[in-house]
């Protein structure tokens, strides 16, 4: 198989970085309660995490070098307030609005085949 045939779709690298994010959390002893979760006219969550009465909503970001800066960088105020409407509208619609929230990013770095090299995550406030 050559080179283009191994290469991922732009589809199947980001999903290889959601992945890889949600293991990492897992191992970390959170439960994914929701991946990819979309409302209309709202925006999407990459990742919702629970441990306990903390729920964290995960912007995932993928690389294939880290030469463009870390993963709070590559959210913008735009794309943070969308987050936080589309946060509160899973919040309400899922009976969590009781729970702690906090907003990650995660960096990831995937290789042309798929396999995770690093994730970063970091903290990032929504103002």
């Amino acid at each position: 198989m050559n080179e283009s045939q191994n290469r991922l779709t732009a589809r199947q690298f980001g999903q290889s970085a959601e992945a890889a994010v949600a293991d990492y959390f897992i191992r970390q002893g959170h439960t994914v309660v929701a991946q990819n979760y979309s409302a209309a006219n709202l925006g999407e969550l990459d990742l919702v995490l629970a441990q306990a009465d903390l729920l964290t909503i995960v912007e995932v970001k993928a690389r294939r070098s880290g030469i463009y800066g870390g993963p709070a960088a590559a959210i913008s105020r735009t794309k943070r307030q969308k987050l936080q409407r589309t946060a509160l509208h899973f919040m309400q619609h899922h009976g969590l609005m009781n729970n702690r929230v906090q907003f990650l990013a995660a960096l990831v770095q995937i290789d042309q085949t798929g396999n995770c090299l690093s994730i970063s995550v970091v903290p990032f406030n929504l103002t």
